[in-house]
């Protein structure tokens, strides 16, 4: 009966205060990956100099031999460029707090998704959410433990000399738990913000129930994910599927509102499943 709940209130999320909620995260992150994106182009065109992967065929190659490339071409520093690039990654991880915060404080207090009320909350509610963000990298690096070992594990050469098979049921076992831990490890993040917000305590008591809660609902939170995934992964197929038919130069125009229409329903069903959270959470907390 509870797992029907999540579904409907899964569903039920689906509403247009949200959708101007997810209008206000797709124009900050618009406007931020611009920026980051033109930052980054300059970076590694600079780097990278008279490299041919940096010139009309570098789209053939792929990232990962553009940046070999670059290391061979640069005569500068790389550690500089390279800081620079974690610059902007930090300033987009900000971005995403401060966004996430303010959405989730505004859905919190059930108040209308109007561009004020969202950035008054993102601002109020950015340090808390900053302290929770690094608590919980204890969380991200315990969940990788399991997967990076069992990897390394599994692919030192006396294992795959004795039997290759192995390998692709390997691979979808690791994969499918990876994806579990992953999800967990989310939920907790998410369920930690959203104790933090609902019930004003400290960022540690915080990041404790949001632990509590994740486990002690594993199955409800585990399927709430699953339709968020299954959703974006339909997205992504019908998204892939159009954009794979365009590949005339006259088609990038179209190509980049395509993307853009792909980018702001993959916000919106983000801020679905995070009133679904929200919804989950109020029924719940108290009664723990």
């Amino acid at each position: 009966m509870e797992m029907i709940n999540t579904i409907k209130t899964f569903i039920s999320s689906v509403n247009m205060n949200n959708i101007r909620a997810a209008l206000y995260a797709w124009l900050f992150n618009f406007f931020f990956s611009l920026i980051a994106y033109y930052g980054f182009y300059r970076v590694f065109s600079s780097a990278a100099g008279d490299s041919l992967l940096a010139g009309e065929a570098g789209s053939r190659y792929g990232v990962f031999n553009f940046l070999i490339d670059t290391f061979y071409n640069y005569k500068g520093s790389l550690p500089l460029i390279f800081s620079l690039l974690f610059l902007l990654t930090l300033l987009f991880a900000l971005v995403s707090v401060f966004l996430a915060g303010g959405i989730y404080s505004v859905l919190i207090e059930e108040r209308k998704a109007g561009f004020s009320n969202l950035l008054y909350a993102s601002a109020e509610s950015f340090f808390s959410m900053v302290k929770l963000l690094l608590v919980n990298i204890l969380n991200w690096a315990i969940a990788l433990i399991i997967p990076v070992f069992s990897m390394v594990l599994f692919w030192q050469p006396g294992i795959l000399k004795v039997n290759e098979t192995v390998v692709p049921v390997f691979f979808f076992a690791w994969v499918t738990v990876s994806a579990v831990i992953l999800i967990f490890s989310t939920a907790i993040y998410d369920f930690s913000r959203i104790s933090r917000l609902q019930e004003d305590k400290n960022f540690l008591y915080a990041f404790k129930k949001g632990i509590i809660f994740t486990f002690t609902n594993k199955l409800n939170v585990l399927l709430l994910f699953l339709l968020y995934g299954a959703v974006l992964l339909i997205l992504f197929l019908v998204y892939s599927a159009v954009s794979g038919l365009l590949t005339n130069a006259a088609d990038t125009i179209f190509i980049f509102i395509l993307f853009q229409i792909f980018m702001f329903l993959r916000y919106y069903l983000k801020i679905v499943l995070m009133h679904a959270e929200v919804k989950i959470a109020e029924d719940r907390f108290e009664e723990e």
